[in-house]
C-alpha cells in the first residue's frame, strides 16, 4: 500500500510539478519530466523531490526512482534518492543566484537520446549559481561531463563520482571537493578549488580530455591526455590519489599558469612524464617519483620527497581591481582613503627595496559605517589591489565573525582563532561585526579572542592585512577593550551613507545587470521618484541593501504580471509594474492600450501552456533560462 503523500503515478507527478514549488514524494517506478518544444527551454520546480524506497525488503522489485527530463530552478531545488535520466542537455539547471541540493542521486544517460553531436551535462550552474552534492555518481564519460558551470559559482561536492569535472574557459568561482572520484578534471576557467583526498581513476570507456599550454609548447603538447589539467587557477589538495600506472599517453598532472600547492596519498610512482609545469607555482609533499618532471618554463623538480617549482605567483599588471574600485557608485571618501593607503604601502615597498627604513608597515585597519555602505565589496578589491601591487603574496581573502573565533569553552578561543589567522596569512582577514567580539569586561572568551589577534597581527605585520568592520559608535567600543589596539590598527576607512542620487544611480545599474530596461523615460523618472520619496522617508539605514530589496519587490512584480499578461516582454519595467510594487500614482499607457484584454489575477495567457502527450492536462508555466540570467 503506497502512503497517501507518496505519488505512483504519472499524472499525479505532472499535477503536483505544475505547482511549481512544495514537496513531491516518489514511489519507485519511472517519472517523465514535462518539457517544452524549443531546446532552450526548461520548466523549473522550486522545492524538493524525493524518491521513497518501498518498504518491503522482501520483494524483488527495482527500488529505484527514475526521473526523466530536465529540470530546473530558480530559487532552490532538493533532489534525494533518485536516478536521474538525461534525454535533453542539462539534466538539472540551477539558474542565476539559485541554489541546488544533490544528495543520493545517479545521473545517467537516456542511450536513445545520444544522436548526434549534442554535449549532454548532468548538473548546469548558471551565474552566481550555488551547487551542494553529497553521496551522488554522475556517469558521464565524455561530452559535456558531471557539471557545468558559469561565472561566481560556488560548488561543495562530497562522497561523490563524477568522472569528468570539466570547468571550461569563461567559468569561474570557489570549489570544494571532499572524497571525489574523478576520472579527469580539466579547469580553464579562474578557479579557487580546494580538494581533500581527491581520487583519479581509470576506466576503459573513459575519454581523457586533450590539453594545451603556452603557444610555445602547442605542438608538443597537442596530441598529450591527462588526469588533472589546471589553466589559471589555484588549488589546494591535500591527499591527491593517483593511479599507480598508466597508458603511456597519459600525463598525471598538467600546470599551465597557475598555483598548485598539496599532498600526495602514494609515495612511489611511475611516469614519464610525471608532470607538465609551465609559468606556474607547484608545490606537492610526500612525492618520490621514479618518472621526471617535464621542465617548462621557470619550473623544476626538487629534491626527493617533494616536487617545487619556483616561478612566482600568478598576477596581473593591468589593476583591475583598482579600476572596479573606481567604478563603484559613491564611496568618494573611502576612493580618496584607499588611494592614499595603497600609495603609502608602494613607497614602503619600495624604500625597502632600497634598503631604507619604512614609513609605516602597518596594513590593519578599521571599516566603518552603516550596513549596505559596501564595506565587504571594498575589503575584498583592496586585498586584489595589495596583491596585484605585490605588497601581499597572495590574493586570499578570509572573511569571519565571532562565531568562527570565538569557541565555546575554555582553552580552545585561542586555537580556534590561530588557526584562522594562520589560514589568512598572505592575504587578507575580514573580520564583520567585529564590535561583537567582545561582550563587555566579563566576556573572557571574547577578550581571549582578541587578544590572539593583537599578538598575532603585530608578528605578521608584513604578510597578513585584518580589516575590523562594524558600525562607527559600536567600533569605537571595541577599540576601548584592548589598550593597544589603536595603535596597531592605524588605518581608519569611514564609509558614509550613500545620498539619494547615489541610491537610485545603483538601483538603476542593478536593473541593468538583471538585464531589464525601462519601457520609455517617463516610467524611468517614475522610478527614480518613487526611490527618492520612499528612500528619504525611511527609517531604514540600510543603504544598498535597501534598494537591493526594493528593485527584488520590484521583479517579483514583474514575474506576476509578465505570467498574467503575455504583452509585457520579459526584459521591460512598466510604470503599473512600479506602481503596484512601490505604491504611488500612476496612468500607464499600457493600460490604456490593453483595454478590456488586461488579463485578471491568476488568469494565464494560452500559449504560454504546452499539451506534453504525457496523459495529463496539467499545464506548466514556461521560462526560459537564457531570459532569466
Amino acid at each position: 500500500m503506497v502512503d497517501k503523500n507518496v505519488i505512483d503515478n504519472q499524472p499525479d507527478f505532472e499535477a503536483a510539478f505544475a505547482r511549481g514549488t512544495g514537496e513531491i514524494n516518489l514511489a519507485p517506478g519511472f517519472y517523465n519530466v514535462p518539457h517544452p518544444d524549443s531546446e532552450k527551454t526548461v520548466y523549473t520546480f522550486n522545492g524538493s523531490i524525493t524518491g521513497i524506497a518501498d518498504d518491503n525488503p522482501n520483494d524483488n522489485d527495482d527500488d529505484n526512482v527514475y526521473l526523466i527530463g530536465e529540470l530546473g530552478t530558480e530559487t532552490s531545488l532538493k533532489l534525494t534518492n533518485l536516478v536521474m535520466v538525461n534525454n535533453r542537455q542539462i539534466n538539472v539547471s540551477v539558474l542565476k543566484g539559485a541554489t541546488a541540493t544533490v544528495d543520493h542521486v545517479t545521473f545517467i544517460r537516456d542511450p536513445d537520446s545520444l544522436t548526434g553531436p549534442l554535449e549532454q551535462t548532468a548538473i548546469g550552474c548558471d551565474q552566481g549559481a550555488n551547487l551542494v552534492m553529497k553521496s551522488s555518481t554522475v556517469f558521464y564519460r565524455d561530452f559535456g561531463g558531471a557539471i557545468k558551470m558559469a561565472t561566481d559559482v560556488t560548488g561543495v561536492i562530497r562522497q561523490s563520482n563524477l568522472m569528468i569535472i570539466n570547468l571550461p574557459k569563461g567559468s569561474s568561482g570557489n570549489l570544494v571537493l571532499d572524497q571525489v572520484e574523478v576520472g579527469t578534471l580539466s579547469v580553464a576557467g579562474e578557479w579557487n578549488i580546494v580538494s581533500q583526498n581527491l581520487s583519479f581513476s581509470v576506466h576503459e570507456t573513459q575519454h581523457y580530455l586533450p590539453y594545451q599550454v603556452a603557444d610555445n609548447h602547442q605542438d608538443r603538447l597537442s596530441t598529450k591526455r591527462c588526469l588533472c589539467y589546471l589553466l589559471n587557477s589555484r588549488m589546494i589538495a591535500d591527499n591527491l590519489h593517483f593511479p599507480v600506472t598508466l597508458p603511456k599517453s597519459i600525463t598525471p598532472l598538467v600546470v599551465d599558469h597557475s598555483q598548485l600547492t598539496g599532498s600526495l596519498a602514494e609515495k612511489r610512482l611511475n611516469y614519464q612524464p610525471w608532470i607538465e609545469a609551465v609559468d606556474s607555482q607547484v608545490s606537492v609533499k610526500n612525492c618520490q617519483v621514479t618518472g621526471n618532471v617535464q621542465r617548462g618554463s621557470n619550473s623544476l623538480a626538487g629534491e626527493e620527497g617533494s616536487l617545487t617549482s619556483q616561478s612566482s605567483a600568478v598576477r596581473t599588471n593591468d589593476h583591475a581591481a583598482l579600476k572596479k574600485l573606481k567604478q563603484l557608485i559613491g564611496l568618494t571618501r573611502v576612493k580618496e582613503q584607499v588611494n592614499t593607503f595603497i600609495q603609502m604601502a608602494l613607497m614602503n615597498k619600495r624604500r625597502q627595496e632600497h634598503g631604507m627604513k619604512t614609513v609605516s608597515s602597518s596594513f590593519h585597519s578599521l571599516f566603518e559605517g552603516n550596513p549596505g555602505t559596501g564595506k565587504t565589496t571594498v575589503a575584498r578589491l583592496v586585498g586584489k589591489i595589495m596583491f596585484e601591487e605585490g605588497i601581499l603574496p597572495t590574493d586570499k581573502y578570509v572573511e569571519v565573525d565571532r562565531t568562527q573565533l570565538v569557541a565555546g569553552y575554555v582553552g580552545q578561543t585561542a586555537k580556534q582563532t590561530r588557526k584562522v589567522l594562520e589560514e589568512a596569512t598572505g592575504g587578507m582577514l575580514f573580520i564583520d561585526e567585529a564590535y561583537d567580539l567582545v561582550h563587555g569586561n566579563d566576556d573572557t572568551f571574547g577578550r581571549e579572542a582578541l587578544d590572539t589577534i593583537m599578538k598575532y597581527m603585530e608578528d605578521h605585520r608584513e604578510e597578513l592585512m585584518i580589516i575590523f568592520a562594524g558600525y562607527t559608535e559600536d567600533m569605537k567600543k571595541l577599540l576601548q577593550q584592548n589598550p593597544g589596539m589603536s595603535s596597531r590598527v592605524p588605518n581608519v576607512f569611514t564609509f558614509d551613507d550613500y545620498s539619494v542620487d547615489e541610491i537610485i544611480a545603483i538601483g538603476r545599474l542593478q536593473l541593468q545587470q538583471q538585464q531589464m530596461h525601462f519601457d520609455s523615460p517617463r516610467t524611468e523618472k517614475l522610478y527614480e521618484q518613487l526611490v527618492s520619496e520612499q528612500y528619504q522617508s525611511s527609517n531604514d539605514h540600510s543603504n544598498g541593501r535597501w534598494i537591493r530589496n526594493r528593485n527584488d519587490q520590484l521583479l517579483r512584480q514583474i514575474a506576476v504580471d509578465t505570467g498574467q499578461n503575455e504583452e509585457h516582454p520579459l526584459d521591460e519595467i512598466w510604470s503599473d509594474d512600479i506602481q503596484k510594487a512601490f505604491g504611488g500614482s500612476v496612468h500607464d499607457d499600457h493600460n490604456a492600450k490593453q483595454g478590456n484584454e488586461s488579463l485578471s489575477q491568476g488568469e494565464i495567457p494560452k500559449d504560454l501552456w504546452h499539451d506534453f502527450s504525457l496523459g495529463s492536462d496539467s499545464t506548466l508555466p514556461l521560462l526560459n533560462g537564457d531570459e532569466l540570467k
